[in-house]
């Protein structure tokens, strides 16, 4: 009996030297801390929450806290914690609340998850709350930039495109070529509009045969005269559109200058496949000069295309010098092909 007694005070001593610890690592945390009950109701916030905020505990509960987020996205925000609450399912969102000592709206990235007993009913929730608001400056500093670039990249086009028209206005005989040659550039333009972040944004998921087309087009006065897509189709989302983008203007650009756009026969066929969990590309040229076999040294945009494969697709890529064409066989995973 003595033995039993002095075995659960040790229990009940380690027991209190965790939940110490636990508080003291709660209370020191530079993030935000908070506990629920079941149905919403705060029930704890570390000093985080309380020097941030400027709010008491009362103050945070029935909602209180709400009133901290930016107006603007404030009643979505709501809606999407009551939802998680009725359906008990893992909440995450990204908030940006008011601090009380400036007035500056902070990003955050909330998350909780429901506590169960040992009859699976909801008894509390467990949050945190993490100043992300360095990162979405980052984010949209880098978005800005992006599209700075897209836009100047336009232009370009845009002049290319005149300047050609203005300088076959003094050549009658060239205006044909003028005429096609703005075409493509428009073609061009159009493609980089396509798989550019923006426009990927806008236009939601592709479908790879569709992303292919419209980047291939510049590339052809009609499409079906060069190119051949066929196989199987798959969704596409806008991560993997950027990469399959960069990877397919390095091979058309190659082709131009070195394969089988380089001649006026020579053809190129890119066939998609699924199978167990992976889409694979296959690029196919014919008609071009003989191929002598892999090249000495890879160039900057080959090496880009090759990273992009593995790092942002988390596929692989082989390259087949055949003598009579080269052949391009780029495998992805169909998870990560709809991100």
């Amino acid at each position: 009996m003595a033995a039993l007694v002095i075995e659960r005070h040790l229990s009940d001593q380690a027991l209190r030297e965790s939940e110490g610890r636990f508080r003291t690592l709660v209370e020191l945390s530079p993030q935000v801390v908070w506990f629920c009950a079941a149905d919403g109701q705060v029930t704890y916030c570390n000093p985080f929450w309380h020097a941030f905020s400027g709010l008491t505990l009362e103050q945070t509960r029935n909602g209180g806290w709400a009133n901290l987020i930016h107006p603007d996205h404030q009643d979505a925000i709501v809606r999407r914690w009551q939802h998680a609450l009725g359906s008990f399912t893992a909440f995450e969102v990204e908030i940006p609340f008011r601090r009380s000592g400036d007035g500056e709206y902070r990003w955050f990235v909330v998350r909780a998850s429901p506590v169960h007993d040992a009859n699976g009913e909801v008894v509390q929730w467990i949050g945190i709350a993490l100043d992300i608001h360095e990162r979405k400056q980052a984010e949209e500093a880098r978005e800005l930039l992006t599209r700075e670039l897209s836009h100047r990249i336009k232009n370009v086009f845009t002049v290319v495109g005149g300047l050609a028209t203005l300088t076959a206005r003094r050549y009658p005989a060239a205006m044909p070529f003028a005429r096609e040659f703005q075409q493509r550039i428009g073609a061009l333009a159009s493609a980089h509009e396509h798989a550019s972040p923006q426009g990927l944004a806008g236009s939601g998921r592709h479908t790879f045969q569709d992303l292919v087309a419209k980047l291939l087009t510049p590339y052809a006065g009609h499409l079906h005269d060069r190119f051949d897509i066929s196989g199987d189709d798959a969704l596409v989302g806008g991560n993997a559109a950027t990469a399959l983008a960069l990877i397919i203007h390095e091979q058309a650009t190659n082709a131009m200058k070195y394969g089988a756009l380089s001649t006026d026969i020579g053809r190129i066929r890119i066939q998609g496949r699924r199978s167990e969990g992976s889409y694979r590309i296959i690029w196919s040229e014919s008609g071009g000069p003989t191929v002598p076999g892999p090249p000495q040294r890879l160039g900057f945009g080959s090496v880009m295309a090759m990273r992009s494969s593995t790092e942002q697709l988390g596929g692989g890529i082989e390259h087949e010098w055949a003598p009579e064409g080269l052949v391009i066989r780029l495998t992805v995973p169909l998870a990560n092909l709809v991100r």
